[in-house]
């Protein structure tokens, strides 16, 4: 049976792309403040969410502020699954162990 994934074959290529900056990250204990914010904006940029719904701006002062909260949302759950995806908890297991495959670019998952 195949396994289900939140991310599209797309998504899941370019987030291997990643490995070697979360390991770096991984590394210099960084991972908040450096790695996530970063792939969270580029992940959003490069396939960003949908349009408000009418429903959420009448719940939104404004357009922008709809549009502001989708994004902070959209933000929040892509990080979540991320964090929850299986390569980042193999990436983890992998740097924990010290038994990281250098270069980083030969990883194969």
């Amino acid at each position: 049976m195949p396994r289900t994934t939140w991310a599209t074959d797309e998504q899941e290529e370019w987030l291997k792309s990643h490995i070697s900056a979360f390991l770096d990250a991984h590394q210099k204990k960084t991972l908040s403040k450096d790695f996530f914010p970063v792939i969270v904006k580029e992940f959003r940029d490069k396939w960003p969410p949908r349009e408000p719904t009418a429903e959420e701006i009448a719940d939104a002062s404004s357009i922008e502020e709809a549009n502001k909260t989708k994004r902070t949302k959209y933000d929040k759950v892509r990080l979540l699954l991320l964090l929850q995806d299986r390569w980042l908890r193999y990436m983890l297991l992998l740097a924990d162990a010290n038994l990281v495959p250098q270069p980083y670019t030969q990883c194969v998952l």
